[in-house]
């Protein structure tokens, strides 16, 4: 069995790994619990690991898992490559792992700690599909960063096992099927929720965690109304669903909330810098719009506008028909296809049933 200075020396076995080792007191033979970036418990046990923006151009090393009573490993951007080696996945001790910007390949691993805390493994080029993390109890997991890899499928339903899940990142991959994750009304803990950049379909969950602050689910294939529900989350702070498929108009309850961090937008100086301040002028359809405006449109422009974020300040399209979605970001002209599409979302096509 290695000794634990040899496992920590095999993550500097690099040129680059060698230099760092140089820099920061990691020399073979002295106290690895003095080394930068080492922490250890009064036994001499080595609990915590943390190098971020150091380049260590390495793989990481099956042997890491024979630090036994290590807690916290922080490797972000350590431009680390290659798989996760199982070994290390089946480590029983780690309460924290971030191993974010790196260039980690592979399938995306089940962790199987029961004492995990927070897991991130964002913006690498990991693959496969998201692991049902609930599939044991882990009642002390607080967060699930994988946003920014290749990951694919569909999501697992994350179960009462997670009794602490405050935060999950999904955004910036490939992941489609159904959007069902808030459905099931069990991650009551749930604080932000971020699917943005997927390929996720379907309506959006009438039924959300109460305590949520921070949905973003911008550049999916959302179709359906906004359900008003939404609108009565006591703790709602941002909420971005531009480049859908969605429908039908913001619901009061959203509008009154002063989400995505806009309050007192709709005011007449705005009216009076953007048309002028003529008494008698007659009033564009844009104008109106903005003066009947009290938040809506800070949740999402509303048909027949756009703007570069979907949300305020809206600019009307020249022709209201190229663009039928609420949240667009820019005015189209649909192909026939395209057309029968927003028919089939507009009309909700999707419980029209088998005898249609």
């Amino acid at each position: 069995m290695k000794s634990q200075e040899e496992i920590l020396l095999s993550l500097v076995e690099s040129r680059a790994g060698n230099r760092l080792a140089s820099e920061n007191g990691w020399v073979r033979g002295t106290d690895h619990c003095n080394w930068r970036g080492v922490s250890c418990n009064d036994n001499g046990d080595v609990v915590g690991l943390s190098l971020t923006g150091n380049s260590l151009e390495t793989t990481l090393p099956s042997e890491l898992s024979g630090l036994s009573n290590i807690r916290n490993v922080v490797l972000v951007n350590c431009n680390l490559s290659g798989s996760i080696p199982p070994v290390v996945a089946q480590m029983t001790s780690l309460r924290q792992l971030d191993l974010s910007f790196n260039e980690l390949s592979g399938a995306l691993p089940d962790f199987t700690s029961t004492q995990l805390e927070i897991l991130s493994l964002a913006h690498n080029m990991l693959t496969g599909t998201v692991p049902d993390y609930g599939s044991v109890q882990r009642s002390s997991l607080v967060s699930i960063q994988l946003s920014g890899n290749f990951l694919t499928g569909t999501i697992p339903p994350f179960s009462d096992s997670l009794p602490s899940l405050k935060h999950i990142d999904l955004s910036q991959n490939q992941i489609e099927g159904r959007f069902e994750l808030l459905e099931t009304n069990v991650l009551h803990e749930l604080e932000r929720l971020y699917i943005s950049d997927n390929r996720f379909s379907g309506t959006l969950p009438s039924t959300i965690a109460g305590n949520l602050k921070e949905f973003h689910a911008s550049n999916n294939q959302l179709t359906g109304e906004i359900p008003d529900a939404i609108g009565r989350m006591n703790f709602l702070q941002d909420f971005l669903i531009d480049n859908n498929r969605l429908v039908g108009e913001v619901p009061r309850s959203l509008c009154d909330l002063n989400l995505n961090g806009d309050e007192g937008y709709f005011t007449r100086s705005l009216l009076s810098e953007r048309f002028g301040a003529g008494r008698h002028r007659r009033r564009t359809n844009a104008e109106a719009f903005l003066e009947s405006g009290d938040g809506c449109a800070a949740v999402a422009c509303p048909a027949g506008f756009f703007s570069d974020t979907g949300r305020h300040p809206c600019l009307s399209c020249e022709d209201q028909a190229m663009n039928p979605y609420l949240g667009a970001t820019r005015c189209n002209d649909f192909s026939q296809d395209e057309i029968l599409d927003i028919f089939f979302d507009s009309t909700n096509g999707n419980e029209w049933g088998d005898k249609t």
